[in-house]
């Protein structure tokens, strides 16, 4: 049931971003910079700006020893690590972060679930939840009676 405990943490996440959608460091300045002075706004996109390249730069050196011992590993082909275990393109999620209907996807995972362990009551439970939530955002039910 290691799989089921998967798919349901991955569905709360879902959940969890359709109520508070992914932003980056950049997009959440830009929303607090309504309440700063013209000065601390600047300042502020400097330090952030100067933060990403750094971060960039170590993202990219990082890759690049990766691609190395991947490439000096003997047998191993592309996109691969020694022992034949793929590297994760998206190792932190922000790609599956970015998604632009995390109700869609969260039936889906949670239709899988349902196929895989329709016995627990852990996958009908969130599959109530994810109908309840996509109802509510879709406005087929008033608030109230969700509430209820």
């Amino acid at each position: 049931d290691i799989l089921a405990a998967a798919v349901a943490a991955a569905v709360r996440v879902y959940i969890h971003l359709s109520k508070h959608p992914y932003m980056t460091e950049m997009e959440q300045l830009e929303n607090q910079m309504a309440t700063m002075t013209p000065e601390e706004a600047r300042e502020a996109r400097e330090r952030l700006e100067e933060k990403l390249r750094r971060e960039e730069k170590r993202e990219k050196e990082r890759s690049g020893e990766e691609a190395k011992a991947a490439a000096g590993a003997k047998g191993a082909s592309d996109g691969e690590q020694e022992g034949g275990n793929k590297v994760d393109p998206d190792p932190n999620g922000i790609k599956l972060a970015k998604t632009e209907d995390p109700l869609g996807d969260a039936k889906k995972m949670v239709n899988t679930l349902l196929v895989g362990a329709p016995n627990h009551l852990g996958s009908h439970l969130l599959a109530y939840k994810v109908d309840l939530c996509r109802a509510l955002a879709s406005r087929e039910i008033p608030l109230s009676l969700a509430l209820e």
